[in-house]
């Protein structure tokens, strides 16, 4: 099987340059009647349509999202593989939502990264400060 050659597509007979997808020719098609088509929605909205009504409020009123109820301990003093017991102890009388345990199992992922790169910096700058000492010595 050969293969393409620098500047030759792998489909000549493909979709012309500049040619526009169909969500923007839809998109181009209903722009000038995007006034009328939000006014009739809000028309059908007023007189109960309630499929009018959900797409109005959908726009007018954000998602509902949880917020945490729970306030965290202070872990800055707290050696990061002591976090998950001096959070799950904070947790044990409070409900906690999925969506709020992934957001602190990512955290703590971020947290474990960080101290392995801040731990791996630390032994490079050691290590080459070794390195320039002995180096200055020998020469």
């Amino acid at each position: 099987m050969a293969k393409f050659q620098p500047g030759q597509s792998g489909n000549p007979q493909g979709r012309p340059a500049g040619s526009l997808n169909k969500h923007t020719q839809l998109i181009r098609l209903l722009e000038p009647h995007a006034e009328a088509i939000v006014q009739k929605t809000v028309d059908l909205a007023l007189l109960g349509d309630p499929n009018a009504l959900r797409l109005c409020l959908e726009r007018l009123i954000p998602k509902a999202t949880e917020r945490p109820t729970v306030t965290l301990p202070d872990l800055s003093t707290t050696p990061i593989e002591a976090w998950p017991t001096a959070i799950m102890q904070t947790l044990s009388d409070k409900k906690i939502n999925p969506s709020n345990l992934t957001q602190l199992l990512a955290l703590f992922e971020y947290a474990k990264q960080n101290q392995a790169a801040t731990k791996m910096t630390e032994e490079l700058q050691e290590r080459m400060a070794e390195l320039l000492q002995k180096y200055q010595r020998e020469y």
